[in-house]
């Protein structure tokens, strides 16, 4: 095994090169790395690699700058360092030894990704808030990238791994240059921080970087990942059984996240009563949003009180993420949790996403083609991430597989979940699941339940602001 070290600046000038800083509000002050990993079914070369960095750097300057605090408020000091990119050469080695699997989801990616510190421990520190490494197998070469969650969310590192996959093959890129002001919302009244309170439950609980492994394995200790690829074919299925011709409008999303909650509702004593999704408001218009921004567009959909039919859970998920994509409610929304975010960052605390046997939580991805980022090799790049956690449905594009002839296909259209699962249930989850969509199965459940029945009215079909009628809603 061999290893080195190579860097990239950005080529100068940059899209900001007559801006000192980009201004970070409160919410965007999530101090954590997201980790990926991009698998080419080819060699990478080098030389084109540093030289495609540059350029998408001085697309996207703020990923080549350092955190900073002043005064109680936090910015990206623009620095045009150096990216540091670790090269490690594995040629004796297969990656069948590190991926487990073809699932998005992985168990560990550690030995692909490059050692950084922790998220929350950059600030006015000389710590890259972009780290990669290229691992070159036999045939392969892995992409791991480790991006510091100030710079953006998952639309802002998809953008910038395709942008960096076009330049290096020589293209134009895709994407409209990033705007990279913010808006930053005043402090909440007392009387909407207390009304938005329980509407940003996830920040409700914070602690130190030091306490937040230790809080985390504690609350999934006995919690295993379960992992399930639905077809195209099994999707359609199921959003016609659980839609109908009054429930137009639900998105196969919020058909497979209640299918999800339901046979949870089989397995254990405790309903779910509240699912919360990650919700993208990118297109919802209003003065403070630009689509294209590059930082953390998203707020969280609650609903709660759940009915306990199918269509109903998925109808109340499908009004819920509706209900926020107002303006005046986001507004107030992104008022408390930055205010929250901002104030919790300045004490040095993390926020730890404690998990509850009555709620599940639902981030999806399936609007990301992750896989577009192919470095020239179209149809056959794979993409994977890490980390599952109690209750936390995430929803991916599945990766193509290598057939007979070694002849790569696409699963059209075909979707991992992801799901932490108490060990005590994951057996008779998978049961369940590998029977496929059976209503009368999860129906004889319902008539032992003491929660509310939905009307079958009560989804919302209005045209609110950003409501468009999308098969896989933008989430994260």
């Amino acid at each position: 095994m061999l290893r080195c070290s190579i860097s990239s600046s950005p080529d100068c000038p940059t899209a900001l090169c007559d801006e000192p800083a980009v201004v970070l509000p409160g919410y965007d002050l999530w101090l954590i790395y997201v980790d990926n990993v991009h698998v080419i079914p080819g060699a990478i070369d080098l030389e084109r690699f540093e030289s495609a960095l540059s350029q998408a750097l001085s697309l996207y300057p703020h990923a080549a700058g350092r955190l900073r605090r002043c005064g109680g408020r936090w910015s990206i000091e623009l620095t045009n360092s150096s990216v540091p990119v670790d090269v490690s050469y594995e040629q004796e080695k297969s990656l069948s030894l590190v991926l487990q699997n073809d699932y998005v989801i992985q168990e560990d990616l550690s030995p692909l990704l490059s050692c950084h510190s922790d998220g929350a421990d950059t600030v006015d520190k000389e710590e890259p808030l972009l780290w990669l490494k290229l691992t070159f197998f036999e045939e392969q070469t892995c992409i791991g990238v480790s991006w510091h969650h100030t710079l953006g969310d998952a639309i802002a590192i998809h953008r910038f791994m395709l942008t960096l996959s076009q330049l290096y093959q020589c293209k134009s890129p895709e994407f409209a240059p990033f705007i990279f002001r913010k808006h930053d919302f005043p402090p909440p009244s007392d009387d909407i921080a207390a009304k938005y309170y329980d509407k940003i439950r996830h920040l409700h609980h914070s602690c130190s970087p030091a306490e937040l492994g230790a809080a985390f394995s504690e609350a999934n200790a006995e919690v295993q990942n379960f992992q399930w690829r639905l077809s195209s074919e099994e999707l359609r299925r199921l959003r016609t059984m659980v839609s109908g011709s009054v429930y137009q409008a639900l998105s196969t999303q919020d058909c497979l996240t209640a299918y999800v909650v339901t046979v949870l509702n089989l397995v254990q004593e405790k309903p779910i009563g509240i699912v919360t999704n990650v919700c993208n408001y990118r297109r919802v218009k209003a003065p403070f949003i630009a689509e294209n921004v590059a930082g953390n567009a998203f707020s969280n959909a609650i609903a709660d009180s759940l009915p306990i039919d199918l269509a109903g859970i998925a109808s109340a998920i499908h009004t819920s993420i509706i209900h926020t994509r107002g303006v005046q409610y986001l507004m107030n929304w992104l008022s408390t949790a930055s205010d929250r975010m901002l104030h919790q960052a300045n004490l040095g605390k993390v926020f730890f996403f404690s998990p509850h046997d009555d709620v599940l939580v639902g981030n999806s991805n399936v609007c990301i083609d992750w896989c577009s980022a192919h470095f020239g090799f179209p149809d056959s790049t794979r993409f994977h991430t890490c980390g599952f956690s109690k209750f936390h449905l995430r929803s991916f594009r599945s990766n193509p597989v290598k057939e007979d002839g070694n002849t790569w296909h696409s699963r059209a259209d075909s979707i991992d979940i992801s799901i932490g699962i108490p060990v005590t249930l994951k057996t008779r989850v998978e049961e369940i699941f590998s029977r496929g969509f059976q209503l009368e199965q999860l129906q004889g459940h319902h008539d032992s339940t003491t929660l509310p029945e939905s009307p079958r009215t009560s989804v919302c079909n209005c045209r609110c602001p950003g409501s468009e009628k999308l098969d896989w809603p933008v989430y994260l």
